[in-house]
């Protein structure tokens, strides 16, 4: 974790996957890079959308975006853009 006040670094391409093969369903956690490209409102989708693309998913359907608050995310850069996707 970063600590407030800490210096930038590069972001490992790192991600976490947890699978339940049983039930076909799994978690990812990625850390993106911020694109300046991209507004943080809509980073969640840009970046679910790229996913899929990268990945050569045959679907995906974005089901929801929640924007997570500082408070939840402590340790974390200020600054940046947090935010929970659940899709498919």
């Amino acid at each position: 974790m970063v600590s407030r006040g800490a210096a930038p670094r590069d972001v490992p391409c790192l991600p976490q996957v947890w699978a339940d093969g049983s039930t076909d369903q799994s978690v990812v956690v990625e850390v993106m890079e911020h694109s300046s490209e991209v507004a943080d409102s809509q980073a969640a989708e840009f970046f679910f959308r790229d996913m899929a693309v990268a990945n050569e998913a045959t679907s995906s359907q974005l089901e929801g975006v929640t924007a997570l608050s500082e408070g939840l995310m402590e340790g974390l850069m200020l600054g940046s853009a947090h935010c929970w996707v659940i899709g498919a």
